[in-house]
């Protein structure tokens, strides 16, 4: 199915730090908002390009519509991304 997103040859393999306890666990992201909290409702802590990494921090929430939004290091500071654009890979 093509939802619009990034292909998949588009995605970069840069290696990243893991996050403490999840060793192996990323997040890789089409071009998506890095929220402060699970939900489109929360401020913007920056924006992640597509084919970025980031680390799982080990978490998954669901919003108050039901989406899931993952736990991610980002810039130093917990931000959360929405599964929609966005999943954890080993």
């Amino acid at each position: 199915m093509d939802d619009g997103g990034t292909d998949e040859s588009e995605l970069s393999d840069a290696p990243v730090q893991p996050a403490p306890g999840v060793p192996g666990k990323y997040v890789r992201v089409r071009e998506i908002h890095v929220r402060s909290a699970p939900g489109d409702g929360y401020m913007s802590l920056g924006t992640v390009q597509p084919g970025y990494r980031l680390p799982y921090a080990g978490e998954t929430h669901k919003d108050a519509d039901g989406v899931p939004w993952h736990l991610v290091e980002y810039d130093g500071q917990n931000g959360w991304l929405c599964e929609k654009d966005a999943e954890v890979i080993p």
